[in-house]
């Protein structure tokens, strides 16, 4: 058996490097351009319509996903699709080809070009169905998901994504920037009013909360953060 003294030094080693890992991901993401906005100031909403009777491969989407084909569509490209109403309103889907959103859904398309996707993912963290109203005949409206406040940066292109498939990393990005924001608000806010020594002890008290983040993520979650840098 190895001795304790050979023991901690190993721990010692591996901890070193998930906090110079998480630390570098945490820098590359840069919190500093991460603030928070509206719903409505990053996507634009449009009603969807009755939909058509007619038949065809154009995918019809209702407040819980596809319910039907048809051969018209009144949206094209990249289109997040929001339920509207019944049980399952708030359901999110993505579409990057025509479609027809019907009157029980909400087409959402980004402002700025921000990417679509990732605003999908990030909406389906939310649970909008949580914001519902009604018990009966559960509703969400544009006025409500307007006022909904979410965390976004439009400077999400220039992260350096190192290879990684991109999907994977708007997740990453997006369950990291959920957890660990507000944290870095009070951090940032607390440190503008230290002295140097009492820097580097918040510092540190920081890459301990970085490494504890990491350590409660997935084995697969740390395995592609490792990879991604």
């Amino acid at each position: 058996m190895e001795d304790s003294a050979k023991i901690l030094r190993k721990v010692r080693g591996c901890v070193n490097q998930w906090q110079g890992k998480f630390t570098f991901f945490l820098e590359r993401i840069n919190m500093s351009e991460w603030k928070e906005y509206k719903l409505g100031d990053i996507v634009t909403f449009g009603n969807g319509k009755v939909r058509p009777n007619s038949k065809g491969n154009i995918p019809i989407y209702g407040g819980n996903g596809i319910l039907g084909y048809c051969d018209k569509f009144n949206y094209s490209g990249e289109t997040i699709i929001v339920g509207r109403v019944g049980a399952y309103c708030g359901s999110v889907y993505y579409e990057n080809r025509p479609i027809w959103v019907s009157d029980n859904a909400l087409a959402l398309k980004t402002k700025h070009n921000y990417e679509t996707k990732y605003v999908y993912y990030l909406l389906k963290k939310y649970n909008l169905n949580e914001y519902a109203e009604g018990s009966s005949h559960p509703l969400v409206t544009q006025t409500l998901l307007n006022s909904i406040e979410v965390i976004f940066t439009d400077n999400l292109p220039s992260i350096d994504l190192h290879g990684l498939d991109r999907d994977t990393a708007r997740v990453m990005i997006n369950d990291f920037v959920l957890e660990n924001y507000k944290n870095y608000l009070n951090l940032s806010q607390v440190y503008k009013n230290l002295n140097n020594d009492e820097k580097i002890e918040v510092l540190s008290e920081q890459e301990k909360s970085l490494l504890e983040s990491f350590r409660k993520l997935p084995p697969k979650k740390q395995k592609a953060l490792i990879d991604l840098l």
